[in-house]
């Protein structure tokens, strides 16, 4: 989640015989400015564990003229987590931290080290926030400039994700995000009564020991009470009045997917590793 953003016809490509030898590879790139490459796995030597290595493989898409990795970081079971934003580094290193102690599986999209994907396609320079592709709603709303090209490319990218990795259906049951926000530019008090986002939420609870920039945004009451016991700071969105800006917790709410944004502030990454143990303690039970 992060800063507060809010969510040709043309002539037929070639014979049957031309487009069988193109492979749906090329063919989605001719088509959509967009393609997945093949996977490839190596190992990492940073988990150490129960004597088990964390496993690394990245898939690759093309976005336009741009390459997009996602790289995987897996070990054992567990939850699924995603890190949709280059920049948001800090989330990035706690899961695979917590995930060495354990188990689960990370999910970081890269491309240029920025929180926004850049790609052109025919001469257009085109510019989306990774975390509001996710409905058509938030592509026409945030792909700038839009148009129906580079909107199709989008769409394309942010459903092969969505089937390549089980988005909508996560390992344990919940799809976990993982952000990071700059200091006093996106909180829990942006949700509270008067803020800019105070529209989106159906409940806030911020406990006043701990810093509003690290708190959780979930979309179920259950997990709401269950991490204000906990003493975190929690905002419950609000899955019935919610702006439909494409980001994956509207998508997820619209799937009736269960959701937890797990946000800390950048550098806070001892405090983001406390509250991904809090989320474990209480989906186990």
């Amino acid at each position: 989640m992060t800063e507060p953003l809010r969510h040709e016809p043309g002539k037929p490509l070639a014979r049957r015989g031309v487009l069988k030898s193109l492979g749906m590879g090329a063919l989605g790139t001719l088509l959509f400015g967009f393609k997945a490459e093949s996977t490839h796995t190596v190992h990492t030597n940073s988990a150490q564990a129960s004597g088990a290595k964390a496993l690394s493989n990245t898939r690759v898409y093309q976005v336009g003229d741009t390459k997009v990795e996602a790289v995987v970081y897996e070990k054992g079971t567990g939850l699924t987590y995603f890190n949709m934003h280059d920049n948001e580094n800090t989330s990035a290193e706690a899961a695979k931290a917590f995930i060495d102690k354990v188990g689960g599986r990370l999910i970081e999209l890269k491309h240029s080290g920025d929180r926004n994907l850049t790609f052109g396609i025919d001469g257009s320079k085109y510019e989306m926030d990774p975390n509001r592709m996710f409905t058509d709603a938030g592509v026409k709303l945030k792909l700038v400039p839009y148009d129906e090209k580079a909107g199709s490319a989008v769409r394309k990218f942010a459903k092969q994700l969505v089937v390549d990795f089980g988005l909508d259906s996560p390992k344990g049951g919940i799809m976990v995000a993982v952000h990071n926000n700059t200091n006093d530019r996106y909180s829990a008090s942006s949700y509270l009564p008067g803020g800019s986002e105070a529209k989106e939420a159906a409940d806030v609870y911020i406990n006043p020991s701990v810093d509003p920039d690290d708190f959780f945004f979930v979309t179920g009451r259950k997990m709401f009470e269950s991490l204000k016991q906990s003493g975190f700071n929690v905002v419950l969105q609000d899955n019935s009045a919610m702006t439909d800006d494409g980001s994956l917790s509207v998508y997820c709410a619209q799937k009736a997917v269960p959701y937890v944004n797990i946000e800390a502030q950048h550098g806070h990454k001892e405090v983001q590793i406390k509250m991904f143990e809090a989320l474990h303690k209480i989906v186990k039970g």
